[in-house]
This record gives C-alpha cells, sequence and structure tokens, in this order.
C-alpha cells in the first residue's frame, strides 16, 4: 500500500471513531427500558440491513421497509426514515 492509503484509512478510521463516540454518547442518554437494553453495537447490528437505492434522473429513491427494530432505533435517535412511502421522524410524518 502506498503512503497515501495508509493515511486515507487512518483518516476514516479516525471520522468512524468520533461517529461511534458521538452513537455511544445519545445512546447512553436514552433510558434503558426505552430502548430494550440494547447496546449502540445492538442497535448497529438492528439497522446495519436497511438500505436506499438511488437512481440518477428523476426516478425517486427507494428504501428497505424498516422492521419494527429499525423504526424504534430510529425514532430514538431522531433519525428520519422512509415508511409506507412517507418519511417519518420520531414516529411522526414530516
Amino acid at each position: 500500500h502506498s503512503e497515501q492509503t495508509i493515511k486515507g484509512k487512518i483518516f476514516v478510521t479516525f471520522i468512524s471513531l468520533i461517529i461511534l463516540a458521538r452513537l455511544r454518547k445519545m445512546v447512553g442518554q436514552i433510558d434503558k427500558k426505552k430502548r430494550k437494553h440494547w447496546s449502540e453495537q445492538d442497535m448497529l447490528r438492528k439497522v446495519e440491513t436497511y438500505a436506499r437505492v438511488h437512481f440518477e434522473g428523476k426516478y425517486k429513491d427507494v428504501y428497505s421497509t424498516p422492521t419494527a427494530a429499525q423504526r424504534l432505533v430510529f425514532d430514538l435517535l431522531e433519525i428520519p426514515y422512509t415508511f409506507k412511502g412517507k418519511e417519518r421522524t420520531s414516529g411522526r410524518e414530516l
């Protein structure tokens, strides 16, 4: 690997650690019962299959249907998501 490639990987790892630290802080502020005693790793595993397919041009993006567990994670973290064709945040339609 070149030096530039290694620096790039180190940078991506650094940014990942910042994001993970923020997620840990957010999860720690949520009541354990509300989040079903899930850790940040548990939450990441729950949402890892949620996907978006982007098409070029005038077509709208297509999202996978979020599971109940994924919707709970998104609601707890106040992350907008699409469910039944409508954008939602914290369980409310936008």
